[in-house]
């Protein structure tokens, strides 16, 4: 039995665990405020193995660091994350560690909440109060409200879908049944979980969990835990980040910083002998971060066959190679991966992309993720050996933060990923600071450098797509002042800085009421100086209207670029865009039978629309002109890409297009399955624990099962619902037009086609609220309605993007060269026929090659004329064959053609002016 298997057998037996009674769910939220960096099904895990764990890394990391994992110790297995390699990892809690002390991640003391409070009321300025509260009070409240506005703002329409998944539930508490919405249930837990990572006490009420036995449906439990997973990342990360700006700030400022202990940003985690001390700031009756939802002494569970889970005895050859690291740093643990040669650290905060449903579930595949055995035994170096180490780690940390900080702020970081990077110190003071990393306290200047402006807005806002959000905002707001409060809404609190030696620009952050702050160095003097938000807009606008700032993609031209250079990634996305081979096989079972086009337009949206079940779709792929970027939206699929002359374009599919592209690569052999679908179910054990796989699977029976008719019918039944709860029902006739395979309806006077009913119903007939919903329609109903609607046909659409099968096995090598000549040969012959700067001696050139002269004499007139460089004259010119745009180059030798292949590929062919007078 694979290792992949044993642990999906104790995921399983995990859900059921957690919800048989209260004090079972309380553990798991205490775990996942501590651990918040892992994703729900990797919580449960840590849970099942070992329920205290404080503080998990994989054993190099905890080498990095200056600890040594114990000799026999057992890992703990979990599943793939997006941290980590995409196989089970086995890591170890820091109480199977021993070495220096040292601190790793934040946490609140006495001084640090003083500090934070004033750090928080400061920076809210008016927006808070400041009352007689104590500092731990005022941070409690401050959390709380957080947590709201990020539950609201950020995951509004994914606890709507929770909400009306599981709907109130009823339990029995003392002997009176009590009822409980999903919602108030979720925001429990998530108190509970932030609470107690920071150390502040709840009222007892708040503590009572026993509302998890009513969640009896694993979907349920599923998305009530990666709810509670992804906000209470979302709101730690938000608060390490804080300390850690903080930490910054006070460095900047030249303060001794005596407010704030050393290590605020990187607090001290204790060795596993002070595991069980409580600190100073410990009150009775407070929840502390510890927990104690599982009894003392509760030994650890193992995954069945013990012998083969890796025991520690020595240094592990094989636990390192992760993945490509998050933005952010550990949450509640160690970061189990650098990018380049140093360990990575970011004061306990994470990456913004969600570590629940939104980020998928890991990335696992259906490789081997047995252990490697580890080939050496574990042993503690001495005291001086381990100095050299941690300092030498130390300073390879500093060059590779400093290297990396230059990457942020670009467009390409993903939203909410953006930070400051941490200013790197030595937890245990060991290290001093090189002097070149030190800051002065930067002098107030009222005028900023034009250069340095230009320099911070070219980087963006420094969320994902930024610059472009940006540029829409000038096409889209005609008010200069409504303009400078969205790009100050964009910016948020955010910034960035970089090493730099000399002068010059070094860092930047936004205040929402004063503008931007930059920070550089003139003549060896740090300065400081804000540019307003007004000042900004327009700034922004003059490097929009010159082009410098975004330029939008094309829109896709067959005239003039290649299918190719978009072909080649879609076929790869179609192909792997999951992770699982399940999402493959049900598509391509679905295509394969004999259905009507809008059977299999409304499954392939089902599959691909924004991700319904969080299965963790890829979204970038390349071609051989660079990277592309895929995305998904309520129309259908688009695609940014580049061609050979680095022209930025983008197709546009809805999902008609979609559906007969999978048809395509289906018809022609290149879309595959990785087995036959009678061992589908085989290959979905394999990854049990995956719920999203499950449900996709129940989805396709269901579908397969209704048939056509069916289909048909469920539309318009929707339709009708719809058409009752807003009182027009009697007015409209409807029906299914099986002719063109769409709806048709009509009211007496008009009539509409398949998407036309659907946008006449969204413009004329709801009334939608600021979240697009009509409050007279149920949410189900109305998601329904919205699926119908974009997996419909459009008869308005003039044009549909088909992709191109480029078939030359057949062709003999005769016949493949002939037609390789054909590529550059057409656009040859074009070229002079139709070359507009010549046109004046074009009646001299057919005289002269209507006589009798020698070939040589005419090539010799042809060199004169297309050879010669003039004034206002180019010396390179397009021109078209059948695969795409070509490049005409020419010279006193010859001319020079680049042509596009029909594979996407480029040739190259040079001729002499010979030739071309034997063309000619």
């Amino acid at each position: 039995m694979s290792a992949d298997t044993k642990t999906s057998k104790l995921y399983d037996a995990a859900i059921d665990e957690v919800t048989r009674n209260g004090r079972a769910w309380k553990s798991i939220c205490r775990l996942t405020g501590q651990l918040y960096r892992y994703e729900f099904d990797n919580i449960l895990m840590v849970y099942m193995q070992r329920p205290r764990a404080r503080l998990i890394a994989d054993f190099d990391t905890w080498k990095r660091v200056g600890r040594y994992v114990r000799r026999g110790s057992k890992g703990i297995a979990i599943f793939p994350s997006r941290a980590l390699k995409p196989e089970i990892q086995y890591v170890f809690d820091i109480s199977d560690t021993g070495g220096r002390e040292s601190r790793l991640t934040w946490e609140f003391d006495r001084n640090t909440i003083k500090a934070y409070a004033a750090w928080i009321k400061k920076k809210e300025g008016s927006a808070l109060t400041e009352g007689k509260e104590s500092d731990k009070t005022f941070l409690k409240g401050f959390t709380e409200k957080r947590i709201g506005v990020i539950m609201d703002s950020e995951f509004g329409e994914r606890i709507t879908e929770f909400t009306n998944l599981a709907g109130n539930k009823q339990i029995m508490e003392n002997g009176r049944v009590q009822e409980i919405t999903a919602v108030e249930a979720l925001k429990r837990s998530v108190m509970y979980a932030v609470f107690t990572r920071c150390g502040f006490d709840l009222p007892t009420e708040k503590q009572n969990f026993s509302f998890i036995t009513a969640f009896t449906k694993e979907e349920e439990v599923y998305r009530l835990g990666s709810l509670l997973s992804d906000i209470s990342c979302e709101v730690l990360r938000g608060i390490a980040k804080d300390l850690t700006r903080m930490k910054e700030r006070s460095i900047a400022d030249g303060r001794d910083n005596n407010d704030v202990p050393r290590g605020s940003g990187r607090d001290a985690v204790p060795g596993p002998q002070s595991a069980g001390g409580n600190s100073e700031h410990d009150k009775p009756g407070e929840v502390r971060s510890k927990g104690d939802g599982v009894p003392e002494g509760e030994p650890q569970r193992q995954i069945p066959d013990a012998a083969k889970v890796r025991e520690t005895g020595g240094e592990d050859a094989g636990s390192g190679g992760y993945g490509e690291p998050d933005d952010g740093g550990a949450g509640g643990q160690l970061p189990e991966k650098q990018p380049a040669e140093g360990q990575k650290f970011d004061n306990g905060d994470v990456a913004a992309t969600a570590a629940g449903e939104d980020a998928g579930r890991g990335n696992r595949d259906e490789r081997s993720s047995d252990e490697v055995p580890l080939e050496k035994s574990v042993q503690q170096t001495e005291d001086s050996e381990q100095q050299n180490i941690r300092k030498e780690e130390l300073d390879r940390e500093i060059e590779r933060e400093l290297n990396e900080i230059n990457s942020l702020g670009s467009s390409d970081t993903q939203k909410g990923s953006h930070e400051q990077a941490p200013f790197l110190v030595a937890g245990n003071g060991d290290v001093a600071l090189p002097s070149e990393y030190s800051y002065q306290r930067p002098e107030q200047v009222l005028t900023v450098p034009h250069e340095f402006i230009i320099q911070t807005l070219m980087q963006g806002s420094g969320f994902q797509y930024g610059r472009r959000r940006i540029y829409a905002m000038f096409q889209d707001i005609s008010d200069p002042g409504e303009r400078a409060k969205a790009i100050r809404k964009e910016y948020g609190q955010n910034g960035s800085g970089w090493y730099l030696e000399g002068d010059g620009l070094h860092g930047y952050d936004a205040n929402p009421s004063k503008g931007l702050r930059l920070q550089w160095r003139e003549g060896g003097t740090e300065k400081e100086g804000y540019v307003n938000w007004k000042a900004i807009e327009r700034e922004l606008g003059a490097l929009i209207m010159t082009g410098e700032y975004y330029t939008p993609p094309k829109a896709f031209d067959p005239d003039k670029v290649s299918a190719a250079a978009w072909q080649e990634p879609m076929d790869e996305f179609f192909q792997n865009s999951f992770w699982s081979p399940v999402p493959n096989m049900l598509l391509y079972e679905v295509f394969t039978k004999e259905l009507p086009m809008s059977d299999k337009v409304q499954f392939v949206e089902r599959i691909f629309c924004k991700n319904p079940y969080a299965s963790g779709i890829a979204n970038h792929f390349e071609n051989r002109y660079g990277k592309c970027n895929i995305e998904q939206t309520d129309e259908g699929i688009s695609i940014e890409y580049y061609d050979g002359e680095r022209t930025k374009w983008k197709t546009e599919f809805d999902w008609w297009d979609c559906a007969a592209y999978v048809d395509s690569m289906i018809a022609d052999g290149t879309y595959q399955t990785r087995a036959p679908y009678s061992e589908i179910e085989n290959i979905i054990e394999e990854h049990s624990a995956a719920a999203w796989i499950k449900m996709y699977k129940g989805d396709a029976d269901r579908f397969l099962s209704e048939g056509t008719e069916q289909h048909q019918q469920n539309r318009l039944d929707t339709l009708h619902t719809v058409l009752g709860l807003t009182g027009i029902q009697e007015q409209m006739e409807i029906a299914w037009d099986d002719a063109y395979d769409e709806v048709i309806a009509s009211d007496g006077e008009n009539e509409w086609h398949g998407r036309q009913f659907y946008d006449y119903i969204y413009e004329e007939v709801l009334v939608l609220d600021k979240h697009h919903r009509d409050s007279r329609i149920p949410f189900q109903i109305q998601r329904k309605l919205g699926h119908d609607r974009f997996s419909s046909h459009n008869p308005d659409k003039a044009a549909f993007i088909r992709r191109v099968t480029f078939n030359t096995a057949g062709r003999t090598a005769e016949e493949q060269e002939k037609w390789e000549k054909s590529l550059w040969l057409e656009p040859l012959k074009g070229y002079f026929n139709e070359e507009i700067q010549y046109i004046s001696v074009k009646t001299l050139i057919y005289d002269i090659f209507t006589t009798n002269l020698k070939v040589e004499s005419k090539a010799g007139f042809l060199a004169s004329v297309y050879g010669e460089q003039r004034e206002g004259f180019f010396m390179s010119e397009y021109t078209d064959n059948s695969c795409g745009k070509c490049k005409i180059s020419r010279d006193r030798e010859g001319i020079e053609i680049s042509y596009p292949r029909e594979d996407g590929t480029r040739g190259e062919k040079r001729v002499d002016y010979r030739y071309c007078g034997t063309c000619l």
